[in-house]
């Protein structure tokens, strides 16, 4: 191919026709295509039949608009579309008519069965919109009919143009030119070597030279499709340019950078997102701009409220993916995306983080990352790992940067040597798979990078343009017609990355000093068993809070053994541990649970099918008018017990007596159905999956309906065994009328008290229960009718351990304060007048609803809303009309500091939003268009929850303990006399007052940053291993190095100096330390002082372990952040800290009620501090200043508290202390005494009773 390709470049050339209307010239250049028809907007299910004349076309196109929902998959049919000839004979349009096609997302599919007002047809034509279908107009025929359905979702318009075979220019014909291009040949890609690379160096330029010429004034390139905001494109596009590399390019780079990272939203979709964040940080890691660092904070919070609380994503913020299995495209670029910016200085939510990281490794137990999550057991050799390419790419990125996992970098090496020049996505866009086969190609080896560049550079080849970009060719890249998803210039971009990946001067294609130097094992745990550990101590924790103070020492001591499972062995071990906890413990369990006197029969059987992992599932479906169908399904004793074990081991888990589940369910008819409903299961004998523990029907009974109300609940008797323990209780299920209603019954658990942790994102609320500190999720559609004052009712269904079905709590109390508008005001700009804010607001929820229909030409409407006064507010309640349901996007604004803000936006309403707390009086609510629906609201109302978005969370591993931060700390000092350490410590600036300050996340300084200068880093490491160490500073000009004994910085001792320079990572002439003993797992303070006079300059240090041999090699890495430690906590008063440190802890104290109280916490580090009290380890509100105050202290407050301490480097947990209360005051009768006035002293005008409980 590439000597074909060789030989077709050096012959011919381009002819062309040039219509050039000189400046001043009236005439304009006619228009090619026509529009015939337009038809208004079409919501799911409309249909519109199309007519149009064709007399003046030779080409026509139909076309599907998206209507301005947002959605680039509205469903568009073009229905029996067929040529008329002037006679009225109809010739129907056939499969492949059609002369070219682009759709939105998807294929163009013909032949699908669709009915519609014109009967049923299967000649049908479907494409996604935004879509374009053009057709040659056939000789003899005069008309086109057609009709347009939208048959599933979205809002859409349809458009017919037509255009003739030539287009009559007239007199413009005067200003036609014939220019001809000879075709020169560039390079040879036969060749090889230096005649290849120049052939791509002028490839790459052409290309980064057509975008330039794309870039709006802006910063922006515009999209040529849907499915995203511009900001995909250009995020995309700004790495081309880093990777394209000269002075324009870079200048291009930095107007994308700064026009992204000043937009108020980049998408609501996932993989824009964390490519959006890969491209700032690039940017940064190329240029050291401070100024883009915003923009990169702003990008990570996006990033970061993107991922669910175990750290899963999918499609979109809010979503997960197909089916329960979340989608891993929006992960690996999200995890992609926080990998970069761990090596920036902002900052990130290092538990977030530190779960994002693990869940990657999990996900790829055999090397490679699935589009669902993955049940394959370990890595298989014969495995095709050629449409996963995609996806695993950019985890191979992040793991390179993180050095999270050995065992992961060397699977997927492995997946990737047979799958080499791979592109399938396997959905959508072979794009996509060019990108992630291309990085990841780059981060795993240079052997296997040129691999892939051999196999997929004479197809760029191929497709590019001589202007630069890519076209469409006969070797596309695209299938299904993703051109609306990657389209001419994105794709563009990407080919340049791929021709540029072997340059390794990005990040992202393995650009060395950003690499990890030393890559943690990394863990053989399942993503499956991952979820499994937490369903169980989810369920434990969950027991734990309903039986409260009756919770049986058992389940306790269970909850902390399923806490404490180790992760750490071969694939499946934490599986095997789970099992074999739940196998000693829970039936014991049960037993004490069962004994339990003074608790109800159902609050024991939640909390016994809390232990067990049962679910009795009864659905209920309203069939017709009168019938009702009601199926129960069920999840078995110990669910997942045989996820990974083989036939013969579950036939007999199934048999086994032990976990053996037989019962019944049974409804009452009452005066409401026709029928008793009576299903009776055996677990032994039921169709069930063994490997989830599931039996999805159990039993199918269909009565008649008799009560015409339209919804009521009856209850359910469930009585079963398992073993020989016994339940019986009874729950309600609910039927409501509609055909197609479906209601599953809900177990309302009650927990007497939780924080909110995490709310706003999706439909996600996140929860952590006082007893055990564990957190709860809830996942999946809140019925509006559980918000009900100040209680948040969520139901606990426990569903497939697909990551989208774990719902679980039921009531989160919590004071919550509403806000209802002083005035309310139409948007400015906004079509809504006063009248219909009348109309569309009702404070009464009983009344039907007040409508207000939106139009097609409204893009936002809405309210501007006066709360009266400042107000801190974290959520918003939209009440809607009982019976009708907000289905449109919104967004809440706020002014803060006469700025408007926006603080939440969403698909539709979900309840109660949360948002982090702002201060704020005038707060707007708009609605986007959505196609002529109806908005049908009661009422608007703004809360202040102490407990909900925004609340504090103490940074935590997977497991438990404090989270260190990995970097050491760099302070920069200018205008040094000299180049000499003397100079730097006689510097007037040194050490209290540099000239700036940041993080290192390796031992190694950025080069060449200057002249006369000086630096110091300062930070603890700790060694992995004990022994004796030489430790190597290689420098330009002079270097110091001091060690301390310990961690405390005043046992420091000159280690290594050396005053004239070191060539960069030359460790054999380098500043060389004398052997020291060092313990592994102790903290010891490091300090490095470094001064530079002319020329180049650079500075990293390198040490020998006690296991390595020899010298390190020159050349090779500087010691890595895997070795850094941050001190939590400070050891004396008198050292002075960059982390926070306790310099005066608090005391316990022993108040008097009615009296005042507070505790305080003195604190010293580096920069500002923020402190946040806890009581019993619940954050409180407002408690934000190293002083806790309680101006009248009550039996109430009596408890233990402790304060949080943070700056931007780290943070620390001061001890804990108690209020307790000794003594009361006495407390007096109501009894009333008359004074007249004139009575002598020592007159006894009565007697008043008190008393004092202490006495």
């Amino acid at each position: 191919m590439g000597d074909a390709i060789d030989k077709a470049e050096g012959t011919g050339s381009l002819n062309l026709s040039v219509l050039r209307i000189p400046e001043g010239a009236t005439e304009t250049i006619p228009e090619q295509w026509t529009e015939l028809h337009r038809t208004n907007v079409l919501t799911a299910g409309a249909e519109k039949f199309i007519e149009v004349d064709l007399s003046a076309g030779d080409f026509i196109k139909l076309i599907a608009e998206d209507a301005g929902d947002g959605n680039g998959g509205d469903h568009a049919y073009w229905l029996d579309a067929r040529w008329v000839r002037p006679d009225g004979t109809e010739i129907y349009i056939e499969n492949n008519e059609w002369l070219s096609a682009s759709v939105g997302y998807g294929s163009l599919t013909w032949g699908n069965e669709i009915t519609f007002s014109g009967g049923s047809t299967t000649r049908s034509i479907f494409a996604h919109a935004p879509s374009k279908i053009s057709f040659v107009v056939p000789d003899g025929v005069s008309k086109l009919r057609v009709t347009l359905k939208n048959n599933k979702y979205g809002t859409i318009v349809g458009v017919v143009k037509e255009k003739p075979s030539a287009v009559n220019y007239g007199d413009l014909s005067k200003y036609l030119i014939n220019v001809t291009i000879p075709i020169k040949r560039i390079g040879s890609f036969l060749a090889g070597g230096a005649e290849r690379q120049h052939k791509i160096d002028q490839i790459i330029t052409s290309q980064a030279a057509w975008l330039l010429g794309e870039q709006r004034e802006d910063g922006g390139f515009e999209s040529w499709g849907s499915y995203t905001t511009d900001a995909w494109d250009t995020a995309y596009i700004g790495l081309a340019m880093l990777a394209a590399d000269e002075p324009r390019f870079t200048e291009s780079a930095r107007k994308a950078a700064y026009y992204i990272a000043n937009l108020s939203d980049t998408s609501n979709w996932c993989s824009p997102k964390g490519i959006v964040l890969t491209f700032l940080c690039e940017y940064y890691f190329r240029t050291k701009d401070a100024g883009i660092l915003p923009g990169i904070q702003k990008a990570v919070e996006d990033v970061e409220k993107s991922f669910f609380q175990q750290g899963y994503a999918g499609h979109g913020s809010g979503n997960y993916g197909y089916g329960t299995g979340g989608q891993n495209s929006g992960f690996s670029y999200l995890a992609m995306g926080l990998a970069m910016a761990s090596r920036t200085p902002v900052e990130l939510d290092v538990e977030m983080f530190e779960k994002v990281m693990t869940r990657m490794d999990a996900m790829a137990p055999s090397g490679v990352i699935g589009y669902g999550r993955t049940t394959k057991n370990d890595f298989d050799a014969n495995q095709s790992a050629r449409d996963r390419v995609a996806l695993t790419g950019p985890c191979v990125v992040a793991n390179c940067i993180t050095g999270q996992s050995q065992r992961f970098f060397d699977l997927s090496k492995l997946a990737y040597e047979r799958a080499v020049g791979a592109l399938d996505f396997g959905h959508s866009t072979q794009t996509y798979g060019l990108f992630g086969g291309t990085i990841g190609a780059a981060n795993l080896g240079d052997e296997l990078l040129q691999r892939h560049l051999e196999t997929v550079m004479p197809k760029m080849i191929l497709q590019r343009n001589y202007q630069g970009g890519v076209v469409a060719s006969e070797c596309r890249f695209e299938f299904m017609g993703a051109e609306g998803m990657f389209r001419p210039r994105m794709s563009t971009a990407i080919q340049i990355l791929t021709l540029a990946a072997n340059r390794k001067n990005l990040a992202i294609t393995g650009k060395r000093d950003l690499r990890a130097s030393v890559m943690k094992p990394g863990m053989n745990t399942h993503v499956w068993d991952l979820e499994t550990h937490r369903f169980y101590l989810r369920g434990w924790a969950t027991a734990i809070e309903l039986l409260g103070s009756n919770a049986p020492a058992s389940l306790k001591s269970g909850y902390e053994s399923l806490r404490e499972i180790d992760y750490d062995g071969p694939i499946h071990i934490l599986h095997d541990r789970i099992f074999a906890i739940l196998e000693s413990n829970a039936l014991n369990v049960v037993t004490d649970i069962n004994a339990l006197s003074g608790v109800s029969d159902e609050l024991k059987a939640q909390a016994i099918e809390m232990v067990l992992g049962i679910d009795l599932n009864i659905s209920v479906t309203e069939k017709d008018t009168d019938a009702v169908e009601i199926k129960l399904s069920a999840y078995w004793p110990l669910r997942e017990r045989n996820r990974w074990e083989d036939s013969a081991t579950k036939t007999s888990w199934k048999a086994n007596a032990d976990y053996k589940m037989v019962g019944s369910i049974s409804i009452a008819k009452d005066t409401k159905l026709s029928d008793d409903v009576n299903i009776a299961f055996d677990s032994s004998s039921a169709n069930s999956d063994w490997k989830e523990g599931y039996a999805k029907n159990l039993g199918t009974v269909t009565v008649n309906r008799l009560d015409s109300t339209v919804e009521f609940t009856l209850p359910v008797q469930i009585n079963y065994t398992v073993g020989t323990h016994t339940v019986s209780y009874t729950r309600n299920v609910t039927f409501e009328e509609g055909v197609g209603g479906n209601f599953d019954d809900a177990r309302y658990v009650t927990i007497p008290s939780s924080t909110v942790m995490r709310t706003g994102l999706g439909d996600e609320l996140v929860v952590r229960l006082p007893l055990t500190g564990e957190y709860l999720q809830m996942h999946g559609e809140v019925g509006r009718q559980n918000y009900q004052g100040e209680k948040v009712k969520v139901d606990f269904t426990q569903g497939s351990l697909g990551l989208g079905a774990c719902r679980n709590v039921s009531v989160v109390q919590s004071d919550l304060k509403w806000f209802r508008a002083t005035s309310i005001a139409a948007v400015p700009d906004s079509s809504l007048d006063q009248s219909d804010i009348d109309a569309l607001l009702d404070s009464d929820e009983t009344t039907t609803g007040r409508v207000r229909a939106e139009t097609s030409t409204q893009a936002w409407v809405g309210f501007e809303m006066d709360l009266g006064s400042l107000k801190d507010i974290n959520g918003i309640k939209i009440v809607e009309n009982s019976k009708w349901w907000i289905n449109t996007n919104f967004k809440v604004e706020v002014e803060v500091d006469g700025k408007w803000q926006q603080v939440v936006a969403g698909d539709k309403p979900r309840g109660i939003d949360y948002f982090k707390t702002v201060r704020t009086q005038k707060v707007r609510v708009l609605f986007s268009n959505n196609g002529g629906s109806s908005i049908k609201i009661n009422d608007i109302q703004f809360l202040s929850n102490p407990a909900g978005g925004g609340g504090y969370a103490l940074a935590h591993s997977l497991k438990t303990g404090a989270y260190e931060h990995g970097v050491l700390w760099q302070d920069r000092y200018d205008g040094l006399s000299s180049g000499t350490i003397t100079s730097l410590k006689n510097n007037a600036a040194y050490p209290a007052s540099p000239s700036s300050s940041k993080a290192l996340y390796t031992m190694e300084s950025d080069s060449n940053l200057g002249d006369l200068y000086g630096l110091r880093w300062t930070g603890w490491i700790k060694p992995d291993e004990t022994g004796d160490y030489v430790f190597y500073a290689a420098a330009d000009e002079q270097v110091e190095m001091y060690l301390s004994t310990d961690e405390n910085p005043a046992n420091k001792v000159l280690i290594a100096s050396k005053l004239s320079s070191t060539p960069s990572r030359q460790w054999s002439s380098a500043a060389t330390s004398s052997p020291i003993s060092l313990k592994a797992g102790k903290r010891y303070y490091v300090e490095l002082l470094m001064a530079e006079q002319t020329g180049g300059d650079h500075c990293a240090v390198a040490w020998r372990k006690p296991s390595d041999n020899t010298t390190p090699i020159d050349g090779s890495d500087p010691i890595s952040d895997y070795y850094f430690s941050t001190i939590v906590g400070g050891i004396s008063p008198s050292i002075d800290y960059i982390f926070p440190g306790i310099v005066s802890q608090p005391s316990s104290v022993q108040a008097t009620e009615g009296q005042s109280v507070s505790l305080n916490v003195v604190a010293d580090g580096l920069g500002s501090l923020t402190y946040q009290w806890m009581k019993n380890g619940v954050p409180l509100y407002g408690a934000e200043s190293a002083t806790l105050n309680i101006s009248t202290a009550s039996s109430s407050d009596a408890g233990f508290y402790q304060c949080v301490v943070k700056n931007k480097y780290g943070q620390v947990l001061s001890d804990k202390v108690e209020i307790s209360f000794a003594n009361h005051p006495p407390e007096m009768s109501d009894q009333a005494l008359e004074v007249a006035g004139s009575e002598p002293s020592g007159t006894v005008l009565g007697t008043v009773v008190a008393s004092d409980i202490d006495i």
